[in-house]
Order: structure tokens, then sequence, then C-alpha cells
């Protein structure tokens, strides 16, 4: 992921609200200190206002204290002090989530990185429908034909190279042609993609609930149809990974066991959705060689 090198902080930012309520507390310099911080690492991790060290491990208030060159019980309260206004949300496995992420971000230099992500996107998509073409190659060049010749008492066998290699190209050329007929927000790929993984994070597809904005944003919806048209194997496969139960440390399980842990927000997924993908397809690969082991 690129990291931003710099965030945008609004000019009226002493004016807000909660800016001025917070100003009014105990501690107060060092709490707004502490929210300039925050944002500047949310911006270095470059991950939609998502703030950790890595996916199997959230910043403790000690590490935070430690880079902050804050004491303690001073970043706790912090915390403590942003998620009472919601200017923070923390998740069960301790990862920090800046709300209104967009508020903070370079809209113009994560316009850039949508861009990047998508195009990445877009060769995964078409290298894995390749890979699924080649597959299918392999299968239909294995069956072959067994002709009788009724001039000959000998049995010949035919494989129709010519046939199938047409077969073959017609249909890569009807897979790859998606691509110039474009996908986008109004297509039904979009529509089914969007309503799964809203129901897989606990989201509204919707754009407004009740005033609340709890919907797709911007930089959501493009990154998914740069991943479009996701097969239903890589589908079926993050469903399963992310339905496995889990601890209270947001850790996927199997019999107990902590395996990995899933993305804690959507953006997060659509950004290394590739990557994901593999994760998840070597845990299940490695669980059914478990199933299969006669020893267990």
């Amino acid at each position: 992921m690129s990291a931003i090198h710099w965030i945008k902080i609004r000019t009226d930012i002493f004016s807000d609200e909660k800016i001025r309520l917070i100003e009014q507390l105990p501690e107060a310099d060092s709490i707004l200190l502490i929210w300039v911080k925050l944002l500047a690492l949310a911006g270095q991790k470059n991950m939609g206002g998502e703030i950790f060290v890595n996916d199997e491990m959230p910043y403790t208030d000690e590490m935070l204290a430690a880079i902050f060159h804050r004491k303690v019980n001073i970043v706790r309260l912090a915390l403590e002090t942003f998620q009472r206004f919601r200017m923070i949300e923390i998740a069960p496995d301790r990862t920090i989530v800046i709300c209104n992420w967009s508020k903070h971000q370079s809209v113009d230099r994560m316009e850039k990185i949508r861009i990047q992500d998508a195009e990445r996107a877009k060769r995964y998509r078409l290298n894995h429908r390749k890979r699924r073409i080649d597959a299918s190659d392999d299968r239909q060049k294995t069956h072959q034909i067994t002709l009788r010749d009724a001039s000959r008492n000998d049995g010949v066998t035919v494989t129709p190279q010519t046939k199938i290699e047409t077969k073959i190209e017609t249909k890569r050329e009807n897979l790859l042609s998606r691509d110039k007929e474009g996908i986008d927000e109004c297509s039904p790929e979009f529509s089914e993609a969007k309503i799964w993984l809203s129901k897989l994070f606990g989201r509204s597809p919707l754009e407004w609930i009740r005033g609340r904005k709890r919907g797709w944003s911007d930089e959501e919806k493009s990154l998914l149809v740069g991943l479009l048209p996701i097969s239903r194997e890589d589908q079926e496969l993050i469903q399963w990974g992310y339905s496995l139960p889990r601890n209270s440390e947001g850790w996927a399980l199997i019999d107990g066991e902590r395996i990995t842990k899933p993305k804690q927000s959507l953006l997060a997924l659509l950004h290394e959705f590739s990557s994901e993908v593999d994760k998840w397809r070597s845990v299940q690969s490695n669980a059914n060689s478990s199933d299969d082991d006669p020893d267990d």
C-alpha cells in the first residue's frame, strides 16, 4: 500500500464543537496533540482510517505512549475522550478506526491511490480469469475421442485439436470482452457484490439510513468496480473464512485454534482483496489437509 506523506487538516478545526469541548478538559493540550498524531499515523498506515501495527497486532496503549512520547495514562484518557465524542471507534481486536476519515485525508492523493489500487485489482482479475481458462484448456485437451476406422481393424485415437482450440479461443474472447464492455455501478455484478459484502460486514448497501450515513464511500465503490467480476469461488472462499468463529481479539478459529485475522473493515478488504483470497485459500487447503490426515 502506498503511503500518504501528508494529510489535510481543516483550518477551522479549532472551531469544531468537539474540539472546543475538549479544550475545557484537564490535559487538553496533550489530548489535542495526540489527536493530531493519530491522524498523522492513520495517514501513514493509509488503511481508510484504521490504525494498527499489522493484521495480527493492534497498537496497545503502551505502544502509543512510546511513539507519541506521552504518559500511558494520558494516552488512555485521550482515547477514552475520542471514543466518547465518537471521533474514533475501537474494534474488538483493539484496532483504532478514525471516524469520518474522509474529512482528514488528502482526497487528491487518495484519488491517485484509488486508481493504482483499481489497476492492481484489474490485473488480478484478468490473471485469475486467465488461470481459469487455462485450467479449462487442460481439461478439454485431455478429452480425446476414439474412433473406429471401418477400413482398418485397429483402433485410432483422434484429438480434434483444431475444433478444441477454436472453442477455447471463443471462450477466451467472450470472457475477456467483458472488460471492454465495462462494468460500473449500474451493472448487476456491482449490485450483487455490494449486497454480499454489505451483509458480510453488517453494513447497509444504502447511502443513508435514518439520517445516519452507514453506506458505501466513493472510495469503496471505486475499489469494488475495479475488482468485478468476483468469481463465485472467491466469494465462497471469503464467505467461509469470515464466517468462522472468532475470539475476543478478532482471530478466526478452527477447532479452537487461532488461524488468522479477517480484515476488520470493508475498505481494508477491498484494498487487499487478492492477497486476502490467497490467504484464505491457503487456510482452507491446510484445514482440508488436516481433515484428511488419518492420524488425526
